[in-house]
């Protein structure tokens, strides 16, 4: 690694970020984190932060492997996208991104406005909430900021969702009980008609 490492390089060099290392090369925003001019605040999740996103959007299998979660992430945002996975994934990855370099001290207790756009609550204990409020899960911020020659990287358990997601466990619940399920509320609501299908 070299002496004075950009974000790219601080991804690049750690085993645990090859799943973000893989989405930012898929959208093409590996160039973003090693220009030296640059000053970001990454919240980089880990490969575990991937599985357990890929868990709630349907990946249930036995041996879960960071390829095949990897590959069901891209096709849910693949069918989320119409088709075309990489606007939805470079949206969640800017999510990642803030302007400035900012601490984990600076952060705790503050909403703050990412690259893409959407705003990010930091609680005082420093979980993060998105607008995916209807997961169970919010990601936190593990302790140490890491410092790269162009920003901040903060290690973070999970991946942050810049739009309303729901779990797809929810949707299996809201067809057993013969229901179905509104997307925009995540919850289970009578079918159109009131028959069961």
């Amino acid at each position: 690694m070299p002496v004075d490492p950009t974000i790219a390089d601080l991804v690049a060099n750690n085993d645990d970020f090859s799943a973000l290392l893989k989405a930012l090369t898929a959208a093409d925003l590996v160039d973003v984190f090693t220009n030296r001019s640059a000053s970001l605040t990454v919240f980089a999740p880990t490969n575990d932060g991937f599985l357990h996103l890929a868990v709630t959007l349907g990946y249930w299998v036995r041996h879960p492997t960071l390829e095949g979660a990897f590959d069901h992430i891209v096709g849910a945002l693949t069918r989320l996208g119409d088709g075309d996975p990489i606007p939805l994934l470079t949206r969640i990855l800017t999510y990642h991104v803030l302007p400035g370099v900012v601490t984990t001290k600076e952060l705790a207790g503050e909403t703050v406005t990412t690259l893409e756009g959407g705003e990010l609550r930091v609680q005082p204990w420093l979980r993060l909430v998105d607008r995916a409020p209807a997961r169970r899960f919010n990601p936190k911020i593990m302790p140490g900021d890491v410092r790269a020659a162009n920003g901040i990287v903060h290690v973070i358990d999970g991946v942050l969702l810049p739009l309303p997601v729901c779990p797809a466990y929810k949707e299996h619940y809201c067809r057993r009980t013969h229901r179905e399920l509104d997307p925009v509320k995540c919850r289970c609501v009578r079918r159109r008609g009131g028959g069961r299908i």
